[in-house]
């Protein structure tokens, strides 16, 4: 006897994705989905259908009752990452239980100098920033180098090599660079330096706890090639930020490690995440931790950061969407 059926949710591979190589669905990414089928297939205990074709969304989600929605649409509707919040909001109105957090949560997240305020009021160490939504007639007040980004940004969109600018010239530049930088804005950060961190919690049968810490591993990397994660890190397997980096069990002290953690708590619980999320990290030239980003809906393939972490703790793929499922029909008990 099985709990019931799981709906899973996913990107629509024939629609256009501007986030991804070439703005559409390759040849990595329809394996991701293989990968993820076969590791649902062997939790025996759910009986699992997956909608992807987004023309019919509102109409499958409003005719099926699943007992629980997996809520694996991080590309969002229809392939917006505008409208990745909506689904959520979607099936709240429906009524149907799913995974992850709310739609509260991903606008705020979504808000890159949103999030750099709220972790100011927790004492959670930031970049220098500015956010401005025209060129520099004379240079900005913080120092060169400057690391140049979205306001709003998903899979590292509008993030390339020349995010990193050393003058005003290629300041001005990279600003025109960036789609609707008028109206939405665009951010210019002190550019780190130093390591950079990753720390995902997990609600484990109903405890909130941290994965194995995870560090960002440029060492590969060809001398020529900023030390970041752009673009094409996630999105162009023949780059050099593919092939290269590589990510590790943090080298960190215990204390060090103990104060990210702490921090993505606090982020966690502030930000109303649910069930799993991503904070990410990268140290300034005194060593000192500064928070880049929150995600609180992180990839989830098994080849990303993730399911990395997850396997370091002992938790299989399979493992890891099953601990996801089991925390959203919890959830769905008790409401």
């Amino acid at each position: 006897m099985t709990k019931g059926e799981v709906l899973v949710l996913l990107g629509d591979p024939r629609l256009p994705d501007i986030v991804k190589r070439g703005g559409r669905f390759n040849a990595e990414d329809h394996e991701v989905v293989t990968c993820l089928r076969e590791a649902l297939a062997t939790l025996n205990e759910f009986s699992f259908s997956y909608v992807d074709d987004h023309t019919l969304f509102v109409k499958t989600l409003t005719e099926r009752r699943p007992r629980l929605v997996l809520n694996l649409c991080d590309e969002g509707f229809r392939n917006n990452s505008a409208f990745e919040l909506h689904v959520p909001a979607l099936l709240e109105l429906l009524g149907l239980p799913y995974t992850g957090s709310g739609p509260a949560c991903l606008a705020l997240c979504a808000r890159k100098h949103d999030v750099r305020a709220v972790a100011l009021t927790l004492g959670i160490p930031v970049p220098d920033e500015l956010h401005v939504r025209a060129a520099f007639e004379k240079a900005p007040t913080l120092r060169f180098p400057l690391f140049v980004k979205p306001v709003a940004t998903d899979g590292s969109f509008g993030i390339t090599r020349a995010s990193i600018v050393n003058n005003i010239d290629e300041l001005n530049a990279q600003l025109a660079s960036i789609p609707h930088a008028e109206s939405d804005g665009v951010l210019v950060q002190e550019w780190l330096e130093g390591t950079e961190y990753s720390v995902t919690l997990l609600d484990q049968h109903g405890t909130v706890s941290a994965l194995p810490v995870l560090e960002v591993d440029y060492q590969s990397l060809p001398i020529s090639c900023p030390r970041m994660l752009p673009d094409e890190a996630k999105w162009d397997p023949e780059s050099p930020y593919w092939k290269n980096v590589r990510y590790v069990p943090a080298r960190v002290d215990p204390r060090k490690q103990d104060e990210l953690v702490q921090s993505s708590r606090l982020l966690f619980e502030r930000f109303g995440c649910r069930d799993y999320a991503r904070f990410d990290f990268r140290e300034d030239a005194q060593r000192q931790p500064r928070l880049i980003d929150v995600n609180p809906n992180p990839g989830w393939c098994s080849d990303g950061k993730l399911n990395l972490m997850a396997e370091w703790a002992g938790l299989s793929y399979p493992a890891l969407l099953s601990t996801i499922i089991d925390a959203g029909l919890r959830r769905a008990t008790t409401r």
